[in-house]
């Protein structure tokens, strides 16, 4: 996998990281090694989620017949919430994890060194261009009266 990232990155391609943690084998040395993982690879962007038995899936089942499913709120069983008792984590322990990983991936620090090697890997004209096709397509979609004005010091009437 190491490999097929350092490829890919060499070709220019941004990569977001999707990581799972709760598996019945995780524990915290596991979230360590993911968030090290993720920050040694360089990934554009990261994604911790909490794994969610989702109801009609055999995790679920599994969970439900072992008695481990502790909620049934449903609005909770979106992959930022734990539902079910860990095997290798407590619940508050894997919550923690998640939270952890974020602050841990996306503070100051980490953020301005993925800014500083955006820049130095593409310039700040090519931010900027970066971003121009989906400002295009955004602004094709707003009704007209939404859009910015093309002379930004002209009063939008409404």
């Amino acid at each position: 996998m190491r490999e097929a990232i350092r490829v890919i990155h060499k070709a220019g391609i941004h990569i977001h990281g999707m990581f799972v943690f709760g598996f019945e084998s995780d524990n915290w040395s596991t979230v360590e090694a993911t968030l090290r993982f993720a920050q040694e690879m360089k990934l554009t962007s990261v994604q911790l989620l909490i794994l969610t038995p989702l109801p009609g899936s055999q995790l679920y089942e599994t969970l439900k017949a072992q008695g481990r499913i502790t909620s049934c709120d449903w609005s909770r069983f979106d992959a930022h919430h734990v539902v079910y008792q860990p095997a290798g984590l407590t619940p508050f322990e894997l919550q923690r994890a998640q939270i952890y990983g974020h602050a841990r991936l996306y503070n100051f620090r980490e953020l301005l060194k993925r800014l500083i090697a955006a820049v130095c890997f593409c310039g700040l004209g090519a931010l900027r261009r970066q971003n121009q096709p989906a400002m295009a397509t955004v602004e094709r979609r707003l009704p007209q009266q939404s859009r910015r004005p093309s002379d930004p010091t002209r009063a939008v009437q409404v």
